[in-house]
């Protein structure tokens, strides 16, 4: 057999499969020894002389480490061709499974049974609800391993918040795109017109709308929660979920328990079943707490605590298995990736002994995560599974090996967090431990990975924990690319007041100084955002000089704020001094100088000269995909650019494929309700318009209104762009009243919050004045004067 020829060959067949196939191989010289007794000094030679090659070494660790993390199962679509990777072949919404001690729950099974196998000529819908604890999951998981065989499809939904639901949506449909959204989603199950089934889990938040992802022509869909109100969406198996009865209650505390059930071993059951209130969740803890034979209590099967029950001695994991706990509960939302911890942990490398002792509970973080890296401070991911299996022996955790993710069920965090001694403590921890695993680059993956911290930042407020100095830029930053303006602003301005109270240093007040400005500028606040960033750029120029970056940046910045009031010319001439210097000190493709030649294009379009707005925004965008990347929101946000100008032109077929396609990016880039997002989206209803599709942009621009109105707030500058927008709209529909009431209550707020001399202010007026004039029938020539005058009133009004 040729033995080179059949390695290469599984080579080929495996190479997408990392961790499956490995081969040991000593050099060529082995085959011509004739192996007898009096030779093996040879073959022990050749052996430790092909042990000695640093190749061999790799291969052999990388061996021990998949023989200990037995990778996931692999389908082979040909027996002849080649192993998909698992990334491709595992199903991407495979169920959780059910636990092995699920007892009970009979009746319910056979309700759920009998409507999933109904005849219906639409999407049959089922509802378990019920008190937290209950067992509605486990009810649920039961049900799809008992009835899997008459589904095509199961896809399984963590349904606890609205971002989590969509991130396990896009799952659905990564198959059917590079980069699936929610919408791909969506379409891909409306298309497949198949019995399958969507799981959705713990949908409990009431602000959550489930009508989206439950009214469908065919297919199933199951939902666990414990808002009654979703009821609704299932009237023909809407089920409750009581507490276990006795027996079934007495059953799951003592099934997997090594204990004789003798008379007063079932006594004992029921008065322990009885103090837990028959609640499955807590039987069950108690159940692996009797399993794990953790004893020397007054009370053994009382619920533990996390400090009692954790750092009982049982190894040397145990106190790490506590501190992993209180992290856990206190920084993340119901459902995170192990890699937060890993992120955190490379942070960490970069940390000064001084920043260890100034910055609350980093000492304690420091010794916690060093525990899983190695002597050359790389993570030791078989340590880290490790505790994890620790810790999952007591149904503490949950882990999803199909994403890496660790989950607490609902009740199970707030347990903890009202038992655990200083809890204030512990959350100021968990937030530490956050914040230095925020990345603080400028690659589109950095960006990405700000945004996902959000749930998690957002979790660790909710305890009344104020944010360490230390870390507030970086979550201020995190907020703000998340579209969170307003609480972007109130860390900025903590940051900024903290820095002049204590003395900081020069540059970093003047760094806080730059995020506030910037960010009064995202809340439509630009006068404030005027004042601000013109005493930053002087403080600059006399601390860092006129040609350093930073200068540069503020300048630049400074100058997208005249645009914003419409100083125009001021703005032009700032862009233009901050084009050339940045040009000589950093280059042309510095993404600081892209950004510059960017907000100058803008400036030209403002001022109407829209070939040279062209060019340079055709030129910033083929840098930008070069540098960046095609799917960086800078990138993006020269697609969108780009689109306007087109625009601007009468081009408006070129602006319609362009804003379609940069909407579709930021959608699944940067969210739905991104302000950016948002802002493309207007952009689009504005083509539409042009285009006389008068129904499409009247539906686009009401949904683009209501959510930059919960999103920016009514006063912000895109929101009454949008609102303007939707007026005009009303005018070419013929809704005179409509569009002259909508236009008087835009000039209103932009008096309010740009001043009456800014140019979208004037414009309003402009155009109330020529809706009453067409508005009203001109006949008579006393009539004719009254509408001269009232044109007069309100020009006169809108400069007063």
């Amino acid at each position: 057999m040729d033995c080179e020829r059949a390695a290469e060959t599984m080579e080929r067949r495996f190479r997408k499969v990392p961790g499956v196939y490995t081969r040991l191989s000593v050099e060529q010289g082995m085959q011509s020894l004739d192996v007898k007794f009096s030779n093996l000094h040879e073959v022990v030679s050749h052996a430790q002389s092909y042990l000695q090659g640093p190749h061999v070494t790799r291969n052999i660790d990388s061996l021990l480490r998949d023989l200990v993390l037995r990778p996931e199962r692999i389908f082979v679509d040909m027996i002849s061709g080649v192993v998909p990777s698992i990334a491709e072949s595992l199903h991407p919404s495979l169920c959780p499974q059910p636990t092995p001690y699920f007892t009970g729950r009979q009746v319910e099974l056979r309700n759920l049974e009998d409507h999933f196998t109904s005849d219906s000529k639409s999407c049959r819908v089922g509802v378990l609800y019920g008190i937290g604890g209950g067992g509605k999951t486990q009810i649920g998981l039961e049900f799809i391993q008992r009835c899997q065989h008459q589904f095509s499809e199961i896809f399984f939904v963590d349904a606890s918040d609205k971002l989590t639901l969509e991130t396990h949506l896009k799952v659905i449909a990564r198959g059917s795109s590079d980069k699936p959204s929610v919408d791909d989603a969506l379409r891909l199950l409306w298309t497949r017109r198949e019995n399958w089934l969507l799981f959705f889990d713990n949908a409990d938040d009431t602000s959550l709308d489930l009508r989206p992802y439950v009214s469908w022509p065919h297919g199933n869909v199951l939902i666990t929660t414990r808002n009654r109100e979703v009821r609704s969406h299932a009237p023909k198996c809407s089920i409750w979920v009581d507490r276990l009865g006795v027996e079934d209650a007495t059953e799951l505390l003592l099934r997997g328990v090594d204990i004789q059930r003798s008379s007063e071993v079932q006594e004992l059951a029921l008065k322990i079943v009885q103090e837990l209130e028959y609640l499955a969740l807590a039987i069950n803890q108690a159940r692996a707490f009797l399993t794990n034979k953790i004893v020397g209590r007054t009370k053994p099967f009382n619920p533990p605590t996390t400090t009692n029950t954790l750092c009982t001695p049982r190894g040397p994991l145990a106190l790490t298995s506590s501190r992993m706990m209180r992290h856990s509960y206190s920084s993340f939302c119901p459902s995170c990736t192990t890699s937060r911890f890993q992120a955190t942990s490379s942070k960490m490398r970069g940390t000064t002994v001084t920043g260890r002792r100034t910055v609350p509970f980093l000492n304690v973080i420091v010794t916690f995560l060093s525990t899983f890296t190695t002597v050359d401070s790389t993570w030791d991911i078989l340590r880290f599974r490790e505790l994890i299996r620790e810790i999952l022996s007591f149904s503490l955790l949950e882990f999803n090996v199909t994403n890496y993710s660790i989950s607490l069920h609902p009740l199970v965090r707030q347990w903890a967090q009202h038992h655990t001694q200083r809890h204030a403590e512990v959350v100021c921890g968990a937030q530490t431990l956050l914040s230095l695993a925020i990345p603080t680059g400028t690659t589109s993956q950095d960006y990405a990975t700000r945004v996902a911290f959000l749930p998690h930042l957002r979790e660790s407020m909710k305890a009344g924990v104020k944010v360490h100095y230390t870390f507030l830029r970086r979550v201020g930053r995190a907020y703000r690319h998340g579209g969170m303006f307003l609480e972007s602003s109130e860390f900025f301005q903590r940051g900024l007041s903290e820095a002049q109270q204590s003395g900081a240093s020069h540059l970093r007040l003047l760094t806080f100084m730059s995020e506030l400005a910037r960010a009064y500028r995202d809340l439509g606040q630009t006068w404030e955002a005027k004042l601000l960033n013109e005493e930053e750029v002087e403080l600059r120029k006399q601390a860092q000089g006129n040609e350093h970056p930073s200068t540069l940046t503020s300048m630049s910045n400074l100058a997208l704020v005249y645009s914003s009031i419409g100083q125009y010319q001021d703005a032009l001439q700032l862009n233009e001094q901050v084009v050339q210097l940045s040009t000589r000190v950093m280059g042309t493709e510095h993404p600081r100088t892209l950004t510059s030649m960017s907000n100058l294009a803008c400036v030209y379009s403002e001022l109407g000269q829209y070939q040279d707005a062209l060019k340079l925004n055709e030129q910033v965008l083929r840098l930008r995909k070069q540098v960046l990347g095609e799917e960086h929101p800078s990138t993006l946000a020269s697609m969108s650019n780009l689109a306007g100008v087109h625009s601007n032109l009468g081009q408006y077929q070129n602006a319609l494929k362009l804003n379609e396609q940069v909407i579709e990016l930021k959608k699944r880039v940067l969210g739905v309700e991104h302000p950016d997002t948002l802002a493309t989206m207007s952009n689009l209803a504005e083509v539409y318009l042009a285009l006389g599709r008068h129904q499409d942009a009247f539906k686009l621009n009401e949904e683009v209104l209501e959510l930059m109105t919960r999103v920016l707030g009514r006063e912000h500058p895109d929101t009454l762009v949008s609102m303007s927008n939707l007026a005009w709209i009303y005018s070419d529909l013929g809704q005179q009243e409509d569009a002259l009431r909508l236009h008087e209550r835009v000039l209103d707020l932009r008096r309010h919050s740009l001043g009456p001399e800014h140019p979208d202010t004037v414009n309003s007026s402009i155009w109330i004045a020529q809706l009453q004039v067409t508005r009203i029938e001109v006949g008579t020539e006393p009539q004719q004067r009254r509408i001269l005058d009232k044109v007069k009133h309100f020009f006169t009004f809108s400069f007063k």
